[in-house]
């Protein structure tokens, strides 16, 4: 029984190896094929786009943000804050650039010095999401999700959470 098994699965291997071989051999395009030029209409292979103006606008805000922020630059930082930004901190609401600034921005970015460093960025759907890595002069060092909505080249709102705490 056991040669029976073992017989047979080296013909499935040697059945699959043959059709395998033969099967791309015998079809010509697939070996001399282009590779597909990447286009702002069709995207690559894999049907990636290249991003859009807006989505490179919303990446440039985000990285102004950063650089004002490590600089604990108030005014710069405000500047690239709407309004009526809605940001939730992990689970606290704060709604206007006035509340952002005084009771988030101010208190835990300026204040204690705090440093952020990217640590990855990706778009999902409609929102840019950056992953942060945050530390401050009292010794908090966390990795920080901000998912920020970007639109006419301000921050109109921010879903931020909490990834890892280090210690």
């Amino acid at each position: 029984m056991r040669g029976f098994v073992k017989y047979r699965l080296a013909a499935v291997v040697a059945l699959l190896f043959a059709a395998l071989t033969f099967g791309l051999a015998g079809n010509s395009s697939a070996t001399t094929q282009e590779p597909q030029q990447v286009s702002a209409s069709t995207g690559d292979s894999w049907g990636h786009r290249p991003p859009s103006a807006a989505q490179r606008e919303a990446e440039r805000v985000t990285r102004k943000f950063l650089a004002r922020s490590n600089a604990g630059d108030t005014a710069g930082i405000a500047a690239l804050i709407a309004e009526d930004v809605k940001w939730d901190t992990l689970g606290t609401v704060f709604n206007g650039r006035t509340a952002v600034m005084e009771q988030l921005i101010i208190p835990y970015v300026v204040n204690v010095d705090a440093v952020y460093r990217t640590e990855a960025v990706h778009w999902d759907t409609y929102r840019l999401q950056v992953d942060y890595n945050y530390k401050s002069n009292t010794g908090e060092d966390l990795g920080l999700h901000y998912a920020y909505l970007i639109e006419d080249g301000l921050i109109q709102d921010v879903v931020e959470y909490i990834n890892y705490v280090r210690s």
